[in-house]
């Protein structure tokens, strides 16, 4: 890990730290909540072993390969603009975190909190995260033109094939699905689907009247 004064010329949108149960404050939601920014916290990683022994500076074993881990929580702050580490370092230290890391991959480091592409660990439930003050995922990932063009195909289809004639009525659907990807995309494309509903409505009332 950097030293604080080297990491403060690091800037990032987000960051990591982790909370311990031994030293966490009791209250932490209520802190979090005060705090303000969008915050995502992990299950309690409970069930964390050791993968070799760990040795202190005289190379004593001081924990064997297997033992269980020290019970924690992996937290995501997420700004609205780039900020500092010393920063990002207080909102920490509010939850008795002494160090935090830049985040390179909100993806990734999100998956990580259920060990999701880490099939050698515990798999921890992906409802047991804590999303706290409108933290959502789908608001900090970037989609691929692939994965873009693919959503809106899927999209298109859905509209075609149900015959949907409002923007409201689409919403409605895709609200069902419980897919937030496809909704977020709609709201970012409202202009364009309002064009593309519009459209199938009138071809659907002039196929109706032959």
């Amino acid at each position: 890990m950097m030293c604080s004064k080297m990491s403060n010329n690091v800037k990032r949108k987000y960051w990591l730290f982790e909370i311990y149960e031994d030293s966490c404050p009791p209250n932490w939601q209520d802190i979090a909540e005060q705090v303000g920014l969008p915050m995502a916290f992990s299950p309690l990683h409970d069930k964390d072993t050791y993968s070799s022994d760990i040795l202190n500076e005289n190379n004593e074993v001081i924990s064997k390969k297997g033992d269980f881990k020290k019970a924690h929580r992996h937290v995501i702050i997420a700004y609205s603009n780039t900020t500092t580490y010393n920063t990002a370092l207080e909102v920490a230290k509010k939850f008795g975190a002494n160090i935090v890391q830049p985040c390179d991959s909100i993806k990734g480091s999100y998956e990580y909190h259920i060990h999701k592409n880490s099939p050698n660990k515990y798999q921890y439930d992906d409802e047991d995260r804590i999303l706290l003050n409108g933290f959502n995922i789908n608001n900090y990932i970037t989609l691929s033109e692939d994965d873009e063009f693919t959503l809106h195909k899927q999209i298109y289809e859905l509209i075609y094939d149900n015959h949907i004639i409002s923007l409201t009525q689409l919403c409605a659907t895709l609200l069902k699905l419980e897919e937030p990807k496809y909704f977020t995309i709609v709201m970012k494309n409202s202009y364009f689907y309002s064009k593309i509903i519009e459209e199938c409505k009138n071809m659907y009332l002039s196929t109706s009247k032959r």
